[in-house]
């Protein structure tokens, strides 16, 4: 009876070391890349399941990333996560992506209407105000017109562009209740030359398939690429 427990404890020490053990160093190694990656603001979990075999072999079986207000430039994703399958690890260096390759992934970037506010802040305008509706995004706010601000209003849509970038399509523009041609947003704001979110600050690679608004947030759905660009 006794040869038998622990022959069970055996078999159950065995196990651990195969699975959860693997496992354990790979969630402890890549939550190190990722912080030294995108610093210790944001809230980070990191999920691994993989083996000693599938280690040894530098591959790693299933691998998920999620992190809540992760900076991107001038704002913060409210929400990030990135599932991948066959993750090859970079070196220990933190001056670039974590991931050098992977067989299959795909990730998620949601950003509020707060976020958005912010980013409005950080480019000159005062006590903006952002609405995401009906597939529209508005934002009101006060904006220096030569030595004094004034209200305005833009209206339009999120785009995609450049595979990682996220641009702003401008519809309509009110300057002190008077609508003046979109195209002078771009003069006035500097919104439409330049990304209003940009995904290359991500830890993992990726290549944008779709974004969409919903209420109040944008949802930005990627692809995660096999290796940086």
């Amino acid at each position: 009876m006794r040869r038998t427990a622990w022959l069970l404890v055996g078999i159950a020490a065995l196990a651990a070391l195969w699975w959860w053990a693997p496992s354990a160093y790979v969630r402890h190694r890549v939550t190190s890349l990722v912080r030294a990656h995108i610093g210790e603001q944001a809230g980070l979990t990191v999920r691994a399941r993989t083996t000693a075999w599938s280690l040894a072999l530098g591959r790693i079986g299933h691998l998920e990333i999620e992190a809540a207000n992760l900076p991107l430039g001038d704002t913060s994703a409210r929400r990030f996560w990135a599932r991948m399958a066959g993750v090859r690890l970079a070196g220990h260096r933190g001056d670039g992506p974590p991931i050098r390759g992977i067989e299959s992934g795909s990730a998620q970037v949601e950003v509020g209407q707060d976020d958005l506010e912010r980013l409005l802040t950080a480019r000159g305008i005062a006590n903006p105000r952002v609405v995401i509706d009906a597939g529209v995004v508005t934002a009101t706010g006060q904006l220096r017109v030569g030595p004094v601000f004034g209200p305005a209003t833009v209206r339009g849509q999120f785009y995609a562009a450049d595979r990682a970038d996220v641009h702003f399509r401008v519809a309509s523009f009110e300057v002190g209740g008077t609508e003046l041609p979109p195209a002078l947003a771009n003069t006035v704001l500097a919104i439409i030359a330049t990304p209003v979110l940009s995904l290359r600050g991500l830890p993992v690679p990726v290549e944008i398939d779709q974004v969409a608004l919903e209420a109040g947030r944008v949802i930005i759905r990627a692809r995660v690429m096999g290796a940086p660009r």
